[in-house]
């Protein structure tokens, strides 16, 4: 997040010289990020508990297993799924703390 912040400076700055407060910018990249975190957690524990179990009972049954299921707890799926996204909103958020330190007057001056 601090790489992608430090290649928006420019249009960050920008917007802070229009009037947007470090915060309003913060959520902005925050809402940009959590999207594609949360929509890839869900995703994943779906594909791992559908394809998933049929991919190792093929590896398994290869190897001479008999039969496999997985065996899910949702109680716990869920649980790891709100840790997933709490650690990506967590993660994203300490990478756009850099949002504070940029000023205004950047977007005015001459780029090298």
């Amino acid at each position: 997040m601090r790489l992608v912040i430090e290649t928006k400076r420019y249009g960050i700055s920008l917007k802070k010289a229009l009037g947007f407060t470090a915060r309003c910018i913060q959520w902005e990249y925050l809402i940009k990020r959590m999207i594609p975190a949360v929509f890839g957690v869900f995703v994943g524990i779906l594909l791992g508990n559908t394809v998933g179990g049929s991919i190792c009972g093929l590896i398994l049954k290869s190897l001479g297993a008999d039969g496999f299921q997985f065996v899910v707890c949702r109680r716990q799926v869920l649980l790891i799924a709100i840790i997933l996204v709490a650690a990506a909103a967590n993660a994203i958020w300490l990478g756009i703390g850099e949002v504070k330190k940029i000023k205004a007057y950047e977007c005015c001056m001459r780029k090298e």
